[in-house]
C-alpha cells in the first residue's frame, strides 16, 4: 500500500517552494534561530541538550533549532558515547551538511522531524556510527539527501527526500536520495523519494533491506547495488522517468520480490551479477522489462510483463538462468517472440514441474520460440496465468 504524506509534510514542502522564489521565511517555522553546535565529546553534549541525563531511559534531547546560513555544519556530533534524540529541527543553507554523526556510539543516537534544506553535500550524514535511527524527517534540495557510510544497522524509515528541479542529463547525474557505502544491515524503508537523479544507492554494502519505497519521477536509477550482496528489495514502487529502476552490478545473491516498476526504460538491469532472484514483480509499459549482460544462474519466476516496448526479458551473454511461471501479455509487440536469448544453457521452464511461461501470443501448440542465437525455447507453455501471478 502506498505511503501518504502527513499533512504537516505537505505543508512543509509547500513552503519550501515559496522560500525558492523569496515569500515563505516568515512563516516557516516558528523556532528562534540559533547558532550551529559542534559536539566532540559527551561534556559538549551534556552542554548543548535541552534536557535528559545522557542514559538509555533519559537520553539528551537536542529540539526546536532553527539553524539556517551558518557557514558550520548545523549540528556535528563526534566521539560520543552517551543516549541522545534530536527532534524538531530547521536545517538550511548550511556548510555542506545539516547534521553530521561521526563515531558516535553502537545504538546511542535517534532522530525524528528533522527538516534540512539546501546543504552542498547531504542533509544527513551518518559515518562510523552503528544502529542510528532517522524518521519523519524532510531533505529538500540537498546534494544527497542521506549519506551512510561505515555504518551498520542504520534505519532510515518513513522520510522524504525531494529536489525542486530534477537534473535531466543521464551522463552527469546529481542529487542522490539515500547513499549506502562499506555498511551492512541497513533498513530502508517506507521512505518517499522524488525527482532525484538517483534515488538509494548501495556500494560495498551487504545484507540490507530496501522495503515499500515509493520513487516517483527519478530520472537516473532508482535504485543502484553495486559490488552489494545477500540484500532484499521488496514491496517498493517506480513510476515515470527512471532509466534504470532496479540496476544490479557485480552483486549477488540478492531478492527483487514483490515491486511495481511502470514507465521506465529498464525495468531490472543486471550486469555481471550471479545467483539473484527476481519474482512476484509486475513490470509494465516500460521499454525493457529484465534486460541482464554476462551474468549467470539467475531466477527470474512469477513476474508478469505486459505492454513494454520492448522485449519482456531480453539476454545478453547470459548463462544457466532459470525462468518459469511468468506472464507475458503484448511486449515486443508486432514481434514474433516476448523475448530474447543471447546467452548459453538457459532454462525458460522449470525443470522439475515441467512447466514453462505463459504466453499471451501462444498459438497453444508445440513450444514457443524465443528470439536470439540461443535457439531457445520454452517447451511447456502455460495455457493459464492466473493461478500463479
Amino acid at each position: 500500500m502506498k505511503k501518504k504524506l502527513s499533512t504537516f509534510k505537505k505543508e512543509l514542502i509547500a513552503m519550501f517552494f515559496l522560500v525558492l522564489i523569496g515569500v515563505g521565511l516568515p512563516i516557516l517555522l516558528t523556532f528562534e534561530k540559533t547558532t550551529y553546535i559542534e559536539i566532540n565529546s559527551d561534556q559538549d553534549l551534556m552542554k548543548h541538550s535541552d534536557s535528559g541525563q545522557g542514559t538509555s531511559d533519559d537520553p539528551y534531547v537536542i529540539e526546536n533549532r532553527y539553524i539556517v546560513d551558518q557557514g558550520k555544519i548545523a549540528i556535528s556530533i563526534k566521539d560520543t558515547t552517551s543516549y541522545l534524540i534530536i527532534r524538531n529541527c530547521y536545517f538550511a543553507n548550511n556548510f555542506f551538511y545539516g547534521l553530521h554523526l561521526e563515531n558516535v556510539a553502537e545504538g546511542t543516537v535517534q532522530t525524528d522531524n528533522i527538516t534540512c534544506f539546501s546543504h552542498s553535500r547531504a542533509g544527513i550524514g551518518i559515518f562510523s556510527s552503528n544502529r542510528v535511527n532517522v524518521t519523519n524527517s524532510i531533505l529538500f534540495q540537498n546534494n544527497a539527501g542521506i549519506i551512510i557510510s561505515n555504518s551498520n544497522y542504520t534505519n532510515l524509515v518513513d522520510n522524504y527526500i525531494s529536489v525542486a528541479f530534477p537534473a535531466l542529463d543521464q551522463n552527469t547525474p546529481k542529487y542522490d536520495g539515500i547513499v549506502v557505502d562499506n555498511s551492512t544491515n541497513v533498513a530502508i524503508i517506507s521512505n518517499t523519494i522524488e525527482k532525484n537523479a538517483r534515488a538509494i544507492l548501495l556500494e560495498n554494502s551487504n545484507d540490507c533491506l530496501i522495503s515499500s519505497n515509493i520513487l516517483n519521477k527519478v530520472t537516473h536509477i532508482s535504485f543502484s547495488l553495486d559490488s552489494s550482496s545477500n540484500c532484499i528489495l521488496f514491496n517498493n514502487s517506480v513510476t515515470r522517468y527512471s532509466f534504470y529502476s532496479f540496476k544490479l552490478a557485480d552483486s549477488h545473491y540478492n531478492i527483487i520480490e514483490n515491486n511495481t516498476i511502470t514507465d521506465t526504460e529498464k525495468a531490472v538491469y543486471l550486469s555481471e551479477s550471479n545467483n539473484n532472484i527476481v519474482r512476484f514483480n509486475s513490470l509494465y509499459l516500460n521499454g525493457v522489462g529484465i534486460e541482464d549482460f554476462s551474468s549467470s544462474s539467475n531466477n527470474i519466476c512469477f513476474n508478469l510483463f505486459r505492454n513494454n516496448t520492448g522485449y519482456g526479458i531480453d539476454l545478453s551473454g547470459s548463462n544457466y538462468f532459470s525462468i518459469h511461471h511468468n506472464s507475458f501479455f503484448f511486449n515486443n509487440f508486432g514481434s514474433s517472440s516476448q523475448s530474447f536469448d543471447n546467452g548459453q544453457n538457459n532454462l525458460w521452464y522449470d525443470a522439475v514441474l515441467l512447466e514453462g511461461n505463459y504466453w499471451n501470443d501462444y498459438n497453444e501448440t508445440g513450444y514457443y520460440q524465443i528470439s536470439g542465437n540461443a535457439n531457445s525455447t520454452d517447451l511447456y507453455p502455460l495455457a493459464d496465468y492466473s493461478s500463479y501471478t
